[in-house]
């Protein structure tokens, strides 16, 4: 890997869907998901299509625990923190895949009674009981504010380096899609049903525009799904997806292609 330019993914089971799945061998794919199951920390690299060597660290969520941020203090666990310590020094960008999960374990499921807001000129569907948007985004900030806390950490702890989130990909649109890979959510499904698409997508605009304006202010950019991988309305197409929830070997050869021309088409 060139010196001057050490670049660096983060992140968990959205990381290792996709990314890993999409430029790492079989058996690098393997040890990665018996270090997820086991919560061991997994270390590899890769290398994108224009030559780039890139360096990953990759883990389960549930081993690094909730961080929080609130008013100008951090909060996180030892575990976090030694995560990071893994991150070599001289680390000139940081792509952020940690988390991710937030948005479809809160939007997946039907809830009764069915609920709707408004968002982006999109009006709530007549019928569905009516919520206002400042309490939706009052409730997402909180459901975001530890993906929030994990990039502030970590722009904190490099702030010589450009520090991106990567966005988790946008809900499925095809319901019989997510029926037919439920993941977790079979029983829940069964028994509530799949939120409509058109509510799963304003509740992921909702959640990560509203990340993204408070990143913004922390010098961190967010990175977005590609616009290949996309249905016209906006989902993620059947053919990027991996289970209900993640980006697949093909959204991940996709997502380091527009990383690549975006962040660093110019081999090192």
């Amino acid at each position: 890997m060139n010196a001057e330019r050490k670049i660096y993914f983060l992140g968990n089971s959205q990381l290792i869907a996709s990314v890993v799945a999409g430029f790492c061998p079989p058996a690098v794919r393997d040890r990665c998901g018996a270090d997820w199951l086991e919560m061991r920390v997994s270390q590899g690299t890769f290398t994108a299509p224009n030559g780039t060597d890139i360096a990953f660290l990759a883990c389960n969520m549930n081993s690094l625990g909730d961080p929080s941020y609130s008013d100008g203090s951090l909060t996180y666990s030892p575990a976090l923190g030694n995560f990071l310590d893994l991150v070599g020094s001289g680390a000139s960008t940081i792509f952020v895949m940690l988390r991710g999960n937030e948005f479809g374990i809160v939007s997946l499921v039907e809830s009764k009674p069915g609920w709707d807001f408004s968002y982006g000129g999109r009006e709530a569907v007549k019928g569905r009981q009516f919520v206002q948007l400042s309490d939706v985004t009052a409730y997402l900030d909180g459901v975001t504010n530890p993906l929030l806390a994990s990039c502030v950490l970590i722009k904190h702890r490099f702030p010589g380096a450009a520090v991106v989130h990567v966005a988790a990909p946008p809900p499925v649109e095809s319901e019989s899609h997510i029926l037919a890979n439920p993941e977790i959510f079979g029983p829940l499904f069964e028994a509530h049903g799949v939120r409509p698409f058109a509510m799963r997508k304003k509740l992921y605009d909702a959640m990560y525009d509203g990340l993204a304006a408070k990143l913004q202010h922390f010098g961190i950019r967010s990175f977005m799904a590609p616009s290949e991988c996309l249905t016209q309305a906006g989902g993620l197409k059947e053919e990027f997806a991996h289970g209900c929830l993640h980006g697949n070997d093909a959204y991940g050869r996709s997502l380091i292609g527009a990383l690549q021309r975006e962040f660093f088409d110019a081999p090192v």
